[in-house]
């Protein structure tokens, strides 16, 4: 479920940069290292496409921020 919403969130994301030259930073909380780890890695190889897709079509300058939650839940 949360994967659906990941992809609607960024597959909207051009209606919501309007104007060239902005900022948009997104913070993405995933499971770089850990038994996921397979999976966090996986999600953040397309979200770094998306973002260079979304730079080249906007103009604007998008920035993710990635943070590791180890695979667990309790982080």
């Amino acid at each position: 479920m949360k994967l659906i919403g990941l992809i609607v969130f960024i597959v909207s994301l051009p209606a919501l940069v309007s104007a060239e030259n902005q900022r948009l930073e997104i913070g993405a909380i995933l499971a770089l290292t850990g038994n996921a780890s397979t999976y966090g890695r996986s999600i953040q190889n397309g979200m770094v496409l998306a973002q260079d897709e979304l730079t080249s079509r906007t103009g604007c300058d998008v920035h993710i921020n990635f943070e590791d939650d180890q695979g667990r839940p309790s982080n």
